[in-house]
């Protein structure tokens, strides 16, 4: 492949989420997180996923379209997807949708109250 093309490719390929990176490699190594029962996390809010900084987090930020991340990762993985109460259904939609998509096996959305945020 010529470095032209090696460029091309990285400028369209989707990336993973951001924080899905360590995620990618725990599954690549054969291994599943403890927390949340063995799922991951999608959070949709950058201050929930700062309040738990270890644990099997990625974020689905509001100001990136969902549809833009390699969510390929999930295929056979529960996700619980974190978001304020008061977040716009618009956006966790389209998260649910793309998550689903991905071939994740369980796609749960929690409304977490204030306490957790």
């Amino acid at each position: 492949m010529t470095a032209e093309a090696a460029a091309a490719r990285r400028a369209t390929a989707r990336r993973v989420p951001p924080y899905a990176r360590r995620l990618v490699a725990m599954l690549e190594s054969g291994r599943r997180p403890v927390l949340f029962g063995g799922a991951f996390g999608a959070v949709l809010d950058w201050s929930i996923a700062r309040r738990w900084p270890s644990a099997p987090l990625f974020v689905l930020p509001a100001e990136v379209d969902p549809a833009s991340f390699d969510l390929a990762f999930l295929r056979g993985v529960d996700v619980l997807v974190l978001h304020r109460a008061q977040h716009d259904a618009g956006h966790v939609r389209r998260c649910l949708h793309c998550l689903n998509s991905s071939g994740a096996r369980l796609v749960v959305a929690v409304a977490l109250p204030e306490l957790c945020e």
